[in-house]
């Protein structure tokens, strides 16, 4: 709890970037990034079962979710052309996935919030595995002004 800044910094390998609601907008696009969130933490396990029986390395993964509206589109050039996300909230979920330690998901109350009012919603009662969320306490990140209250997704085991 606290800051980022206080555990040892580790090297940046791969990382993935999904993007919900957009190009289309979509009502439930908080809730589909948390339960992809817990798909793929309940995936990267049984990856390392299998990796560690074959003593492979088993590195983990931690994942960042922030909810807000981004500026997306295609970006580049004629000769190099991608479609990507840019803004605050983009940035502010790296820096939660920086954050994050291994099989950990740190979100915060927006899309806590975003994903309990898509509970509400009849069509998602049977989709949902019955995710918690505790308080990790308030983070300072790098080139943030302000201080961001941020919260652990506990799931099933």
């Amino acid at each position: 709890a606290g800051s980022p800044s206080d555990r040892p910094s580790s090297p940046v390998g791969d990382e993935v970037v999904a993007l919900f609601g957009a190009p289309v907008p979509h009502a439930h696009h908080a809730l589909d990034g948390l339960l992809a969130a817990c798909d793929m933490q309940v995936a990267q396990r049984e990856l390392l079962r299998a990796w560690g029986a074959a003593e492979w390395p088993t590195p983990g993964i931690g994942i960042g979710l922030s909810t807000g509206e981004v500026a997306v589109g295609n970006m580049g050039t004629e000769r190099m052309m991608y479609y990507t996300a840019l803004g605050y909230w983009m940035n502010l979920g790296s820096r939660l996935c920086s954050a994050a330690e291994s099989d950990e998901i740190l979100t915060i109350p927006q899309t806590h919030a975003q994903a309990l009012q898509s509970l509400k919603s009849r069509d998602n009662l049977g989709r949902v595995p019955h995710l918690r969320f505790r308080s990790r306490g308030v983070f300072r990140f790098k080139n943030f002004v302000e201080p961001t209250e941020v919260l652990e997704v506990l799931r099933p085991q």
